[in-house]
């Protein structure tokens, strides 16, 4: 399944925020809703040269995103998430990364901050 602006739409639209409480140490500021689903991004390269590839989406909140990749990213690298739409409404949402770990070997969990959307 790959991730389209209206399911974008819907989930941001249905998440709500969760009560504080002295065990939720997590340093989110908004609630994410785990998702597993394809993604389409554009990103600038060395000489900056438009690279495309296809994530794996982890998470989604209203303020960021967990992607997995092949590669990794580098903190405050920008990245356009491109969610496909039905009769023209497709959406560009441009993400910096915050955050990169290796899993594994060719395998990279991605965290990032919604900077636009455009």
């Amino acid at each position: 399944m790959q991730l389209s602006a209206e399911l974008y739409r819907q989930i941001v639209r249905s998440l709500r925020s969760d009560p504080r409480s002295s065990r939720n140490m997590e340093k989110r500021v908004a609630p994410r809703v785990g998702l597993r689903s394809k993604l389409g991004i554009i990103r600038r390269g060395p000489g900056g040269i438009e690279l495309q590839s296809s994530v794996w989406v982890r998470d989604l909140s209203t303020s960021g995103i967990g992607i997995v990749t092949a590669e990794p990213f580098p903190p405050r690298t920008e990245f356009i998430a491109q969610l496909p739409g039905v009769m023209g409404e497709s959406m560009a949402i441009v993400y910096t990364v915050c955050h990169c770990k290796e899993l594994a070997k060719n395998l990279y969990s991605i965290g990032a901050t919604l900077t636009r959307i455009e």
